[in-house]
């Protein structure tokens, strides 16, 4: 585990599954959960060490850490969050990474209006998604920039999304379930066609709370794909058969 003096105040080092990397978490930042593990899953990433990769709204870089186990090419994570930033760095250098993984301190907007248009391969996204007009904010201001849409709504993230792609190239994105019509036709006002979506259960007979999706810059609206449900936890509230083998590293 991390030594003493490459942990700040309140900070602390946790696994990161399935690939046990080392995390550092704070309780008074946003820490990674579930739906940061099975979009790093859901994510199939080019293997040409030339493609140009980007993870999008990088919180503390649980999932561009673990991307870095699908390919060798560099990968970028992008996070508003200076305090992230730091961490998510430190994380990289904990797991020797920090030649492949880098982490950028920028708001999402503005970084894709600085970088040549249609220039990236494919991305990954776990954006704010609760709006800030209807539901309740956390008090603490790096929970609620995380988690609802202080600083980026999902039209200025679509955009923003569109224009860093090249033609064919993929994003993708977690996001709640009861936005996934919004998403669709937001996405398709932005030249983002929707190709492969999963949905995500909290447990059995239980309403959906997220899904996952895979969006293709200029692609054909035809051959959409709705994958089997992922259950998380069972009737028990154990995890699903499903869910330990994500843990594991299989499937």
């Amino acid at each position: 585990m991390a030594s003493d003096n490459s942990l700040k105040a309140g900070e602390r080092v946790d696994l990161l599954y399935p690939s046990r990397r080392q995390i550092i978490q704070s309780k008074k930042t946003f820490s990674y959960s579930v739906d940061a593990i099975l979009l790093a899953h859901f994510a199939k990433l080019p293997k040409s060490r030339h493609a140009k990769l980007l993870d999008l709204c990088a919180g503390n870089g649980a999932v561009t850490l673990l991307l870095a186990d699908q390919t060798s090419a560099k990968l970028v994570g992008v996070e508003i969050q200076e305090k992230l930033v730091d961490m998510a760095r430190r994380s990289a250098s904990l797991n020797g990474l920090s030649d492949q993984v880098d982490f950028l301190q920028a708001d999402l907007v503005d970084y894709s209006q600085q970088v040549p248009a249609g220039s990236v391969d494919c991305l990954t996204c776990n954006p704010p998604y609760f709006q800030s007009s209807k539901t309740r904010q956390n008090k603490l201001a790096a929970y609620a920039q995380a988690r609802h849409e202080v600083t980026l709504d999902l039209a200025s993230l679509l955009e923003a999304v569109s224009r860093l792609l090249k033609n064919k190239g993929l994003a993708y994105l977690v996001y709640r379930t009861d936005r996934l019509v919004e998403l669709i036709d937001q996405s398709l006002t932005y030249s983002l066609v929707p190709k492969q979506v999963q949905l995500v259960y909290p447990k059995f007979n239980r309403p959906s709370k997220f899904f996952l999706v895979k969006l293709i810059k200029q692609g054909s609206k035809a051959g959409f794909q709705l994958d089997p449900p992922f259950y998380i936890m069972d009737d028990k509230s154990k995890y699903t058969d499903q869910m330990i083998q994500v843990l594991k590293g299989n499937g």
